[in-house]
């Protein structure tokens, strides 16, 4: 019985220490990443992270900036022996992603071992998403309880959701980290007004800039949490010292920026540059604006314009099981993203933290500051932004919401000893905890139980929610056990089949192989191919291959169907233009 006893304090010790979540959360990642190919944009942002190591220019893949591709590039300087082939001058400030897709996959693909450079490139993706772990627990230690903070952070390391995407070569894991941090870094300034405080605040604001465009919204997210703090304070005569103090971290910020591109055409104007997006030629078009010299790089400025111009609409879209060919915006994307794609228990638990928050009356303004940058995210992404194209474009708000459960997980440490709480709150982290588990390694894939589940939540969302060209290497294991089958395999990806060990038969060649594998996301993009259509909507796949690709029998049944189809199509009634009932 000691020793029963002695065991259990070990182990409640281990996991009330912060470093046991982050170590699972690190697992979990490191043994997905293994099971996963390059999903659509990794080998382009690898390439382009590791020309910027080794040229110091971040003309290709200019459209995001080079501090964290670089970060996450330096494997490379060890494990890609054949360094990084030319770059042509198409691939210069593309703004074609197909073009960089291609040089990204021959620096890749052309390694010796391409899945160790991967592995090893993403380790880092790994490293930076422990790195945001470690901040929020740090801030939630100073807002709440040691135990509230730790279960915090346990939240942070269960959830599918950082997992899928803090195992993979993006920007969004550390977007998050980014911005989080500088919100912080501004509640302090304000808080303290010490013009060192303002430094570090310019610091990471140029990180944040340089990490992801979509960092540009601190701007005015900064300004509208300085006043939001003076008018809380009541304190109009520090105004214009935290004005001049978050100039002059901005200063820093431009400073920081420049030099990561070196200061490469600093002071250039606007109209000494061609630029495409609406926006960017707009200020061109301006008197005096255009002419002005800008103080910022123009590979920076050029990569924004290509952002802005891939963000202005026009680009296709996929919601709620239609395709949008020429696009679409709804107000209620994210809406219905997180009521999909996050854990129910999750949910439930930030509507009771963000109820607990209303009604904090001590420190109300401070929480109200705070919440300023998740709130205008979020209202910029549902109605100012065009491009909806997945959770991962609101990831940096979940640093934010983490902290606001911490204010639900401290009111019920103080009602612990009901019975009822404790059961409720055990059974739901009980919930939360298995539906991560039984979802490895499929995170990106994950769909929660409204949405039906992985095996489901295609017929909602597709894409970076489901499918991004993640499981060629699951295929390739189906195909070795079932002794190599010819088959159709209509992949949504940029990364080559046979590096995976992939085989497929061309398309619409003869004779008919006994299965067909496709990508979800096809589903879509292929949906007006009448085998596809019949497949999707009357068959059932034999077998899935991770979470995005179905397996189709193409037997006798199918063949006699199709022909049947193809009949009536060539019917008299139909060629007179006379709809078929039966017609797919």
């Amino acid at each position: 019985m000691t020793e029963q006893r002695a065991w259990q304090g070990k182990l409640r010790a281990a996991v009330r220490r912060p470093v046991t979540p982050l170590a699972v959360f690190a697992l979990l990642a490191a043994a997905g990443m293994l099971h996963k190919s390059a999903i659509f944009d990794e080998a382009a942002l690898l390439a382009s992270g590791a020309r910027y190591l080794r040229t110091g220019e971040n003309a290709f893949n200019a459209e995001n900036p080079p501090l964290v591709k670089a970060i996450y590039a330096l494997p490379t300087l060890l494990l890609a022996g054949k360094g990084v082939p030319p770059l042509p001058e198409s691939a210069r400030y593309a703004y074609d992603m197909m073009v960089q897709v291609e040089y990204g996959n021959a620096f890749l693909y052309g390694q010796p071992h391409p899945g160790t450079v991967l592995f090893g490139c993403r380790l880092m993706c790994v490293a930076v998403a422990c790195l945001l772990g470690w901040v929020l627990f740090t801030v939630s230690l100073r807002i709440w309880s040691r135990n509230t903070a730790v279960a915090a952070l346990w939240i942070f390391a269960l959830s599918p959701n950082l997992i899928a995407h803090g195992r993979l070569i993006t920007l969004d894991t550390a977007c998050s980290l980014a911005i989080f941090g500088t919100a912080l870094l501004a509640l302090r300034l304000l808080d303290r007004g010490r013009w060192v405080d303002a430094m570090w605040f310019g610091l990471a604001l140029g990180g944040a800039l340089l990490t992801k465009f979509t960092a540009v919204l601190l701007l005015p997210l900064t300004v509208v949490q300085v006043f939001a703090y003076v008018c809380w304070q009541r304190k109009w005569s520090v105004l214009p010292k935290r004005v001049a103090q978050f100039i002059a971290g901005g200063l820093v910020a431009i400073l920081v920026i420049n030099a990561m591109y070196g200061f490469a055409g600093f002071g250039s104007s606007l109209s000494s540059q061609p630029y495409r997006s609406p926006m960017v030629r707009g200020l061109q078009a301006l008197p005096v604006i255009g002419d002005l010299p800008v103080p910022m790089p123009v590979p920076y400025i050029r990569g924004f314009d290509i952002v802005a111009n891939n963000n202005r609409p026009g680009f296709p879209n996929i919601f709620l099981g239609k395709l949008y060919p020429k696009g679409g915006s709804w107000w209620y994307y994210y809406l219905v993203v997180m009521a999909l794609k996050v854990p129910i228990p999750l949910l439930l638990a930030l509507g009771f933290g963000l109820g607990t928050l209303v009604r904090r009356r001590d420190d109300w303004g401070r929480v109200a500051v705070l919440a300023i940058p998740p709130a205008l995210m979020f209202a910029n992404f549902s109605f100012i932004a065009y491009r909806q194209l997945g959770l991962r474009y609101i990831l940096p708000l979940w640093p934010f919401f983490l902290l606001a459960i911490g204010s639900g997980l401290e009111v019920l440490r103080g009602h612990w000893q009901r019975p009822a709480i404790r059961a409720g709150c055990v059974s739901l982290a009980a919930w939360y905890a298995l539906g991560t588990v039984l979802a490895h390694p499929d995170y990106l894939s994950y769909f929660n139980e409204a949405a039906g589940g992985a095996k489901r939540g295609w017929r909602y969302l597709a894409v970076s929610n489901t499918d991004w060209g993640q499981d060629l290497p699951a295929l390739a294991r189906w195909q070795r056990r079932m002794k190599r089958p010819s088959m159709f395999v209509l992949y949504y990806g940029s990364a080559p089949l046979a590096p995976y060990g992939v085989e497929a038969q061309e398309w619409a060649t003869d004779p008919l192989p006994p299965f067909l594998a496709i990508s979800v996301t096809n589903y879509y993009l292929w949906r007006d191919v009448p085998l596809v259509r019949f497949l999707r909507d009357h068959r059932v796949p034999v077998a899935y291959a991770g979470g995005s690709i179905h397996i189709y029998r193409l037997d006798q049944s199918v063949v006699e169907e199709m022909v049947q189809r193809a009949q009536i199509r060539q019917s008299p009634d139909q060629r007179e233009g006379s709809p078929s009932p039966t017609e797919p």
